[in-house]
């Protein structure tokens, strides 16, 4: 769920249609909160988990499908970035990485800090094993663009790097929760376009 003045995202990663996921958007007026949109995903398919995660900035919705199939890459993951226009949202871009993989799961977990977004791929292979990362995507106009990935730098296998995700100004913090022997990492990074 993500919240934003008057507006509430909540997803629901496993509703119609066909299990693929939604996200419902909620507008308030006075102390009465209304269903003004549901938001699901195009050619979505059961279990994409579409609403898994979301995030507001601005007149920017985020919405991942952390187990989307993108070019047939079982999943690999993919995130969905509309525009707020008034009473609706419009889609704009679905994001997937440059080095997409299956597994991954991209939209794992979603941060939007000004023109910048940060997508956790919790499952992501790094030196070809399994610890997880962060995409970087700005905003150009009217264009994301993807301008970074970043990793731990004492990654291990199984670490799940990515798993949560927060950012507010130019500092993101990132959940690695079976890092350190299982007991968890928290890392904080800077948020650069």
């Amino acid at each position: 769920m993500a919240v934003q003045g008057n507006l509430i995202a909540i997803g629901a990663r496993n509703a119609d249609p066909a299990g693929a996921g939604a996200v419902y958007l909620f507008s308030r007026s006075a102390s009465v909160w209304t269903e003004i949109e549901k938001l699901t995903p195009e050619g979505g398919k059961k279990n994409d988990q579409y609403g898994f995660t979301v995030s507001i900035a601005g007149d920017t919705i985020a919405v991942g499908a952390r187990r989307a199939d993108p070019d047939s890459l079982k999943d690999a993951g993919a995130v969905y970035v509309y525009t707020i226009d008034g009473n609706s949202a419009d889609l704009v871009v679905r994001l997937t990485p440059s080095d997409a993989s299956e597994g991954d799961e991209f939209g794992q977990s979603i941060a939007i800090a000004g023109n910048v977004l940060a997508v956790g791929a919790w499952k992501d292979d790094v030196d070809a094993i399994d610890q997880g990362s962060i995409y970087l995507f700005c905003r150009m106009g009217n264009r994301w663009v993807e301008t970074g990935k970043i990793t731990a730098s004492d990654g291990m296998e199984g670490d799940e790097f990515g798993y949560s995700l927060s950012a507010f100004g130019s500092r993101m913090v990132t959940g690695a929760h079976f890092a350190d022997a299982t007991a968890g990492v928290a890392y904080m990074l800077p948020l650069k376009s």
